[in-house]
Order: C-alpha cells, then sequence, then structure tokens
C-alpha cells in the first residue's frame, strides 16, 4: 500500500512538473524580445558573395510585414524585395537569407524609420 501512494505521488509530480516546463516556455518565449510591426526600420546589413568573397555591411531602411523582412532599400533608390527571395522571419529583430543570384545576406533591425545614416 506505501508503494502504491508513494507511486501515484510521484505521478502526480511528474504531472505538475510538466506543467511548470510548459509554463516556464510560454513565460520566456514571451519575453524573448521585441516583437517588430509592420512598417520601415534602420537595419546592418551584411552582404556576403561567396562566388566573389566580396563582403560588406551596409546602415539601410528595410521594410517589415507580417513579422517578415520583404524590402531592402540600397542609397541609389533600389532595392532588394520578396522577388528575389523568399521573405525570412525578422520578428526577433534578426533574419538572414540567400538571394536568387547566390548572395548571403543577414539583416539586424537598429532602430526606426529615420534613424538610419543612408538610407532612401
Amino acid at each position: 500500500m506505501l508503494k502504491t501512494k508513494r507511486m501515484k505521488a510521484n505521478a502526480r509530480l511528474n504531472k505538475l512538473s510538466r506543467w511548470a516546463g510548459i509554463g516556464l516556455v510560454a513565460i520566456l518565449m514571451g519575453c524573448g524580445g521585441q516583437e517588430y510591426a509592420d512598417g520601415t526600420y534602420c537595419a546592418e546589413v551584411n552582404y556576403h558573395k561567396p562566388r566573389t568573397g566580396t563582403r560588406s555591411t551596409y546602415t539601410l531602411e528595410v521594410d517589415v510585414a507580417s513579422g517578415e523582412l520583404t524590402q531592402i532599400h540600397w542609397p541609389n533608390s533600389g532595392w532588394l524585395d520578396e522577388s528575389h527571395f523568399s521573405p525570412p522571419d525578422i520578428s526577433g529583430g534578426e533574419a538572414s537569407f540567400t538571394s536568387d543570384e547566390g548572395v548571403d545576406y543577414a539583416v539586424r533591425i537598429i532602430g526606426d524609420q529615420g534613424d538610419c545614416t543612408f538610407g532612401r
């Protein structure tokens, strides 16, 4: 009988531990960082062209829609948009992708629109 009570107590403890773990994960995910609303932001954009070895870092404006990076604006009024890459998730402020031309990009939001020293 003592063994049965101990087994039931352990089962209840395991169940409570599982629920506590799920609750902790939910809390931590909610505190994970800023969620970026639709709009234009200032970002640091790292560019790497593996074929030539070219690497550059730019401060540019980027567009975010539904938590995805949808466009990068170059200072010459040009842009790179979703016709050249699959929009990556940037809801946490960072994203990386490879364009249709094989160029690797890493993007990190660093401020609001207008905070860029370069941009459109």
